[in-house]
């Protein structure tokens, strides 16, 4: 018999709320003929109601899914299967008898559930749980998943059990104060500690930092931490990613004492060093520069005056009488008076002049921004403070007195060594003129 969904009009109404439903609707009558599917029926199948002009039959309609091999049935509840599409789709298929009106007494509907969505989610989230499994158990870092309410070790993966030598039924479900060394456990179990660090975790989201863990044969490892909280089946944890840095921490303090070592051996090398460089500048005896800086010095002088026009002088000063005095009183006694002289000429010079000890018992100064005139008067004062000198040695009170030659740049000479032997024999002639006294050509 052919039903007219037009002329069924005492369940007009009925039947027109099943368009407002998310499910497909197909109503077939008491001959497995359809009379009647809503929008989302016809969405689903990709047809029109005009289609249906033709009763369709269930065979019809049911060959477009994949059925289990024992077919539909109204006692079985739900079934799950493949709307065979370009695209196929997860369907959820429901038989129930359906009689609204005498016209369809036997018959039934058939309600279409798209899963495929959902199906689609519950695919992703088994994909997603095995990929981070995976993750979580090959990674070779440590990780420990902890209880936040009670301390408790929720999880942990293999590289977790092989750093702390305990099996996972020894971790899981422990308190985490069992791996913790003994900084880190006071940590724990300070309730204030624990929870500013608590307010820190939430908000900085990450915190890294550098813990200790006792292992079941008693030896302490380093730990490099990073944490986060996790939520997981309503439970939030503290993801806990470990890394054992103790190899690298014993190198970095095996650094450290060879760095400590070094820098005291580069303090001895500089000392060294200065010393060998004091050794080389410095005359032993008397502590004046020796030779070997002179000519720099000269150099500098001369290239200050080229460019400024003021003149340096050079007062070369020579012990008068050495010799007999050696012989008289031995070498000690004239070293004695060459250091004496040395001193009082380090603490009489001005700052910006250079004293050395030219050679034996002769000494030169090198007087900057000076003339002759004023130089030829610097001298006479030393000469004179010099015969002053009181040297003790033994149970005497050694006296000398001194010869000083003047010279000037660029009055005297314009070159280094001219102007040397314009001093040299500057003083000569202050011996030759009777000694203890001052001469400038």
């Amino acid at each position: 018999m052919e039903h007219d969904f037009q002329s069924l009009d005492t369940s007009v109404a009925l039947l027109q709320m099943f368009d407002y439903l998310s499910d497909g609707i197909i109503v077939f009558d008491a001959g497995n003929r359809a009379v009647y599917l809503n929008a989302s029926a016809c969405s689903l199948l990709g047809v029109n109601r005009e289609e249906f002009k033709s009763q369709t039959t269930q065979s019809e309609i049911l060959s477009q899914f994949d059925l289990p091999a024992t077919g539909l049935s109204t006692e079985r509840g739900w079934h799950e299967v493949i709307l065979k599409k370009d695209t196929p789709r997860v369907v959820e298929l429901q038989v129930t008898p359906f009689s609204p009106f005498p016209s369809l007494q036997g018959g039934y509907v058939l309600t279409l559930h798209d899963i495929t969505h959902h199906k689609q989610i519950e695919q992703d989230l088994r994909e997603s749980e095995s990929l981070y499994h995976n993750l979580f158990e090959i990674s070779m870092d440590a990780i420990i998943l902890t209880d936040v309410s009670t301390k408790k070790i929720y999880d942990c993966n293999q590289s977790a059990c092989d750093m702390n030598g305990y099996s996972r039924e020894e971790l899981v479900g422990q308190d985490s104060i069992k791996i913790h060394g003994k900084e880190t456990a006071n940590l724990i179990n300070d309730p204030v500690a624990i929870s500013n660090f608590m307010n820190i975790l939430r908000r900085d989201k990450v915190v890294r930092m550098e813990v200790t863990h006792r292992t079941t044969d008693g030896r302490n490892v380093v730990i490099e931490s990073c944490m986060s909280l996790a939520t997981l089946r309503g439970r939030e944890l503290i993801l806990g990613i470990d890394r054992d840095i103790t190899i690298r921490k014993h190198a970095e303090e095996d650094i450290r004492h060879a760095n400590e070592k070094l820098i005291v051996q580069l303090a001895k090398i500089n000392d060294l060093q200065a010393h060998l460089r004091d050794q080389a500048e410095h005359d032993s005896l008397t502590k004046l520069f020796n030779r070997h800086l002179l000519n720099d010095t000269l150099e500098r002088e001369i290239s200050r005056t080229n460019h400024s026009d003021d003149p340096f002088s050079l007062l070369m000063i020579d012990v008068d009488h050495f010799k007999k005095l050696n012989d008289a009183h031995g070498h000690q006694a004239g070293d004695a008076i060459l250091k004496a002289i040395g001193e009082f000429l380090s603490k009489k010079i001005r700052k910006m002049d250079s004293a050395f000890r030219y050679g034996g018992e002769e000494f030169l100064i090198v007087m900057s921004q000076i003339d002759q005139e004023k130089a030829s008067e610097r001298a006479d004062d030393l000469r004179n403070e010099i015969a002053s000198l009181q040297v003790p040695y033994r149970d005497k009170a050694l006296r000398v007195t001194v010869s000083i030659g003047v010279a000037c740049y660029p009055f005297h000479a314009q070159t280094i060594d001219d102007l040397l032997q314009t001093v040299d024999n500057a003083m000569y002639q202050a011996k030759k003129g009777g000694r203890n006294r001052v001469y400038c050509p």
